[in-house]
């Protein structure tokens, strides 16, 4: 075959593809093709997550084509050259359907100040029926904080739609924190923005990415999970921390998954905390209020860790209550709690009011690490 045939061939077949509309990840390799010309190789752009050119925000291996259909902004090159690292970005009253989607408030990159009540919706649709999740990584989020008694009176971000339950009561800065929404029998969820500028003229920011799961995915968090975490260490902080006061009406799930041969987690304070913030909740009826108490003494604000036996010190000490309030996750150093109840879970809760006495009280960071079986 000459050299004329042969390009005439590969762009023939070039236009049949195209006019195919053949998208990535799709099964694009004829083996007839490459029977007949095997120095040639087709590149699958399969829209795996991308490293833009400029930029902290992620973006999308795309084709030029799906990136315009997308609306979003080509940052560079993917896939060898042959696709384009395309960053979507959606803003009020969007709908969101792609991948690693980040929604922004207006005027981004730049904060804003709300002039007077302002509300900002975007809905997240399901892109097809395999997906069953959606994460939510607060990249920056940044509102007007909690009143006294801890109530979002000004600033609230609401989620709609989603299981489980988000808290209604989510404000101040959330900047570093993630959450684990399912939509259930529903196609869509709803999320919205409300800032007063009247009730408080401060800047806003948020900066939130949106990342789907497959149902059947690895990643995915187990039902009930707000929060889910895949480490053998790592931190939690309380939804809002390090504000004071914390937030009310907090009731949701922190999950970590346990590791292969993990048979405990030791949870204990962050290190680098100032120590009156790190575990900081209503305090308990008596004064050996952290060493785990029973439902009547911690019952306004509190976390709750299942466990088998508690370590206050070396020595491992008998079962315990599992709710952990006042000042300190534990009264004696190292201030640590050890659970081998799997699957690895704490409760966070908190009620609708906060009393003179605890309107600093902060929340709490919490580390946590896994550890193999004890000897028996």
């Amino acid at each position: 075959m000459g050299l004329k045939n042969i390009s005439a061939t590969v762009a023939l077949w070039v236009t049949f593809m195209c006019f195919l509309g053949i998208s990535s990840g799709e099964q694009i390799l004829d083996k007839r093709f490459g029977k007949l010309f095997p120095f040639f190789s087709i590149v699958r752009i399969t829209n795996q997550p991308c490293v833009p050119e400029s930029g902290s925000q992620m973006g999308t291996c795309f084709t030029n084509t799906q990136c315009e259909k997308a609306a979003g902004t080509v940052n560079g090159k993917c896939a060898s050259g042959f696709g384009v690292c395309c960053v979507v970005s959606a803003t009020c009253e969007s709908t969101i359907t792609q991948n690693n989607t980040v929604f922004r408030n207006r005027d981004a990159p730049n904060s804003f100040t709300p002039t007077g009540l302002e509300l900002c919706n975007v809905r997240i649709s399901k892109p097809n029926s395999k997906i069953c999740q959606v994460k939510l990584d607060f990249i920056s989020m940044n509102l007007a904080p909690a009143d006294a008694m801890g109530q979002c009176m000004s600033d609230r971000l609401s989620i709609n739609g989603a299981t489980p339950n988000v808290p209604a009561n989510l404000c101040g800065m959330l900047t570093g924190q993630s959450m684990y929404l399912d939509f259930g029998s529903s196609d869509r969820l709803s999320m919205s923005m409300i800032t007063d500028g009247a009730a408080n003229p401060s800047a806003r920011d948020w900066n939130v990415k949106v990342t789907y799961y497959e149902c059947n995915a690895q990643l995915r968090a187990p039902d009930g999970c707000l929060q889910y975490f895949t480490a053998a260490t790592g931190q939690v902080r309380m939804l809002g921390y390090p504000m004071a006061p914390h937030l009310a009406d907090l009731d949701y799930t922190v999950c970590v998954r346990p590791e292969d041969g993990a048979g405990s987690i030791v949870w204990s304070h962050c290190q680098g905390e100032p120590a009156g913030d790190v575990f900081s909740m209503t305090k308990a009826k008596r004064m050996d209020d952290t060493m785990g108490m029973p439902e009547d003494m911690c019952n306004m604000d509190y976390v709750m860790i299942m466990t088998d036996e508690v370590m206050s010190t070396a020595v491992p000490m008998p079962k315990m209550n599992d709710r952990y309030c006042g000042n300190a996750l534990k009264a004696m150093p190292p201030f640590t709690v050890r659970s081998t109840a799997k699957p690895f879970i704490m409760r966070v809760k908190t009620d609708s009011t906060e009393p003179a006495e605890d309107v600093m009280n902060t929340g709490f960071c919490l580390a946590w690490r896994q550890e193999p079986p004890r000897p028996k």
